[in-house]
């Protein structure tokens, strides 16, 4: 039986593979859930930023950066003028298109080089949760979009659990680091070989046909359904941990 894991899983054991010390969570009080359950003595220094949280609302946990609306900027600017940055971020936005891409960004900005963003939602099971507007009940909204428009837009390292309505890991990397420059080096090697860049092409176009759907979301989600795999990077719990 394949092991399932939870986004507080993955976040846990990236920590201590990677010997990471500080985390936010980005979310609001909808979304989360589970920030008790987050390993304190990998990661001592733990912050939230909640919104779309009501001002009587608590669940016995700190909330280091809250506000009742959707506008997170005062929140940035604290986080800012106390100069706070993160290893890793967990982002589990209310999962509108707009405010997803807006919290995968702002996440991106305090991430230090190296750094992690674990993003959830992004392997909604039906359209029905798909929804671009907010349901009650099950929702994953719209994020997995807004998830791979982000990747895709900046080019970025990452690959998709498929466990848990699907966790996004998305790795900064300095592009002038050595292990940048090897794994540009690496690619220009496997795509000497023709089967690779036969493969390498057709990621190309799947990309622009993504990019082509624009914010139709029901056409999105049909041509997500047929290409997910390859259009998340996904990948199995199992595989996750043997990559640690």
């Amino acid at each position: 039986m394949e092991l399932s894991l939870s986004k507080m899983e993955i976040i846990n054991r990236l920590a201590v593979r990677h010997g990471f010390t500080r985390y936010l969570e980005l979310c609001t009080s909808k979304t989360g859930h589970f920030y008790r359950l987050l390993d304190r003595r990998a990661l001592p220094t733990a912050h939230r930023l909640m919104y779309y949280c009501p001002i009587d609302f608590e669940d016995g946990l700190a909330i280091d950066f809250r506000t009742e609306g959707m506008n997170i900027r005062e929140c940035l600017s604290e986080i800012s003028g106390k100069a706070l940055r993160y290893d890793i971020i967990l982002v589990d936005p209310f999962h509108d298109y707009a405010s997803s891409y807006r919290d995968l960004s702002a996440a991106f900005n305090l991430l230090d080089e190296g750094g992690i963003i674990v993003v959830h939602d992004c392997l909604p099971p039906n359209i029905a949760v798909a929804a671009p507007e907010f349901i009650e009940g099950e929702w994953c909204g719209v994020t997995y979009k807004a998830y791979l428009d982000f990747v895709f837009a900046r080019r970025l390292e990452y690959v998709t659990v498929d466990t848990d309505y699907g966790c996004g890991i998305i790795r900064k990397l300095d592009r002038r680091s050595r292990w940048a420059r090897f794994m540009r080096m690496a690619a220009s090697f496997l795509d000497r070989d023709p089967q690779r860049r036969s493969e390498h092409r057709q990621s190309i176009l799947l990309r622009q046909e993504w990019r082509d759907i624009g914010n139709d979301f029901d056409r999105a989600f049909s041509f997500f359904e047929k290409h997910q795999r390859r259009l998340l990077n996904s990948i199995s719990s199992d595989e996750f941990l043997k990559m640690l």
